[in-house]
């Protein structure tokens, strides 16, 4: 009987002690901060793509290009999109099917990637 009032005692000492923390509302928790901040956004990460372009839609303003493995990456190339051939400025619709390019571009969330710049050379 002495024994199960020890094992009774030594546990709620344990809880006691450990469970101290387990009762501070979370408001009142220090260096927390609040649950019900907006999530922050997350940064925006810039790559290069090359391959050849396999389809264009200048009123959709979308450039779809296959890598060198033979995967369809599509682009959305927003207004602001800078386009060169052989290092001279250009439209989106002056661009050829296979034509090799180089398309830096943004990954933005669920968004599609969003080209920032395409270059593309010919001979």
């Amino acid at each position: 009987m002495m024994r199960l009032f020890n094992i009774a005692v030594g546990t709620l000492a344990l809880v006691l002690l450990i469970g101290a923390d387990w009762a501070t509302p979370v408001h009142e928790q220090p260096n927390q901060e609040p649950a019900l901040d907006p999530p922050k956004p997350k940064p925006q990460t810039q790559a290069d793509m090359r391959g050849r372009v396999t389809r264009i839609s200048a009123e959709k303003n979308e450039l779809v290009l296959k890598d060198n493995q033979g995967k369809d990456w599509n682009f959305l190339v927003p207004k602001e999109c800078k386009v060169f051939i052989n290092g001279r400025q250009a439209t989106l619709s002056d661009l050829n099917g296979d034509d090799e390019a180089v398309v830096t571009y943004q990954m933005r969330g669920l968004v599609p990637m969003v080209a920032t710049e395409i270059r593309c050379m010919r001979p």
